[in-house]
């Protein structure tokens, strides 16, 4: 289906989230599957993912505590809720999800 939307509108930024691919978030970005991944029940998250893209745009993404995603230097990252630390190219905090 992200496929098709795809070909339709060009340069639309696909979300897939939810507690099923929460544990295979990282995999499903590396692969393409989807730009971004809002990991657990996410409708807070959702809804902040969408303002921060509708008011800075993905490069504010590091913002939005909960999902995974890649950035333009194709690093991959991980926000957790609570303090941020870096490891490597990925982004990660507690584990709680």
């Amino acid at each position: 289906m992200l496929d098709e939307v795809r070909l339709r509108f060009p340069g639309t930024l696909t979300v897939l989230g939810g507690v099923g691919v929460t544990p295979i978030a990282e995999a499903l970005v590396k692969k393409g599957a989807a730009e971004v991944i809002v990991r657990g029940e996410g409708e807070e998250t959702f809804s902040d993912l969408v303002s921060v893209y509708g008011s800075r745009g993905r490069q504010a993404f590091h913002e939005v505590e909960g999902i995974t995603f890649s950035d333009q230097m194709a690093a991959l990252s991980q926000i957790e809720t609570g303090t941020h630390s870096v490891f490597g190219h990925t982004a990660v905090a507690d584990a709680r999800f």
